[in-house]
């Protein structure tokens, strides 16, 4: 498969402050990128260049091969974009919604948008703003997916739903990536989330990007060990070391490991969540900025 978005050593500022500082970013045709950060890490500016939508300072974009700022109308129609925001004509049905998705795009599947509204529960015959917060996403859902983008970005679209709707935002996804063409990167703050859909992670903090890794092999060499006090842990790369004998290690060693269990230079360790790796690089970077 090929390379459908490369992104090498992009800055961008707002005024005095760096929302990208050098990012390296690569995705191949047909994954599905689990894009993870605090708030003000460079999630959506990532985005917003991947889709063509905000200029690099400096550094080189490519999606598709092309620069995204110079997209022809034809290669953006190869993108589906759900942004934070509403959807932008809110005084449409859904089934208005469709119609404008075809006439732009051409020859959108009626069956599968039919399907799409069948998963979601969501009526084509209202009005947008009649409809709850969370049958808006479901709605706005509909309407990225409709023409099966060849390349779909998601910026957090479950963000301030409950548990039941976040269900049903994954389910409508589902269609779409059984076909296994679709390249998606999508941010968010679940983490559950992230690990239903999501065939790599990658973490951003300060506008860089600090692991890029899939998700399965993530999970098997992200370990926290437990070490007599002074040790020095030389089976992985250390994430962080905590106060007292805990040690949080990623690109683990399972050969090594197991060799310092034996020899009682590792005394224990256990697999972390997405969500507790996740919390252990905020907290490294936080540790290294006050210090």
């Amino acid at each position: 498969m090929g390379e459908i978005i490369r992104l090498e050593k992009v800055r961008k500022a707002f005024g005095r402050r760096d929302a990208l500082d050098g990012l390296d970013l690569s995705v191949q045709q047909g994954k599905v990128v689990g894009l993870l950060g605090l708030n003000g890490s460079g999630k959506t500016t990532t985005m917003r260049i991947v889709a063509g939508l905000a200029r690099p300072d400096a550094g080189r974009s490519r999606v598709f091969s092309v620069d995204p700022w110079g997209f022809s109308p034809a290669q953006r129609k190869r993108i589906g974009y759900l942004t934070e925001r509403d959807y932008p004509f809110p005084e449409q049905t859904l089934d208005e919604a469709i119609a404008l998705v075809d006439a732009l795009h051409g020859g959108i599947d009626r069956d599968y948008v039919e399907r799409l509204k069948e998963l979601l529960g969501v009526r084509g015959d209202i009005h947008y703003t009649a409809f709850s917060r969370g049958n808006q996403r479901r709605f706005h859902l509909i309407v990225t997916l409709a023409h099966q983008p060849e390349l779909l970005l998601l910026d957090d679209p479950a963000q301030g739903l409950d548990v039941a709707v976040r269900h049903d935002l994954v389910q409508g996804l589902l269609p779409l990536l059984e076909r296994g063409k679709t390249t998606v990167l999508f941010s968010s703050h679940a983490f559950n989330d992230v690990e239903r859909l999501a065939e790599q992670v990658v973490i951003v903090h300060q506008g860089r990007v600090v692991l890029h890794s899939a998700l399965d092999e993530l999970k098997e060499r992200a370990r926290q060990v437990l070490v007599p006090t002074g040790t020095v842990v030389d089976c992985g790369r250390v994430v962080r070391r905590h106060a007292g004998e805990r040690c949080t290690l990623v690109d683990v060693d399972p050969e090594r490991l197991a060799e310092l269990k034996r020899a009682g230079s590792v005394l224990d360790d256990r697999g972390l969540t997405l969500e507790e790796l996740f919390l252990e690089f905020a907290q490294r970077r936080r540790e290294a900025r006050v210090s």
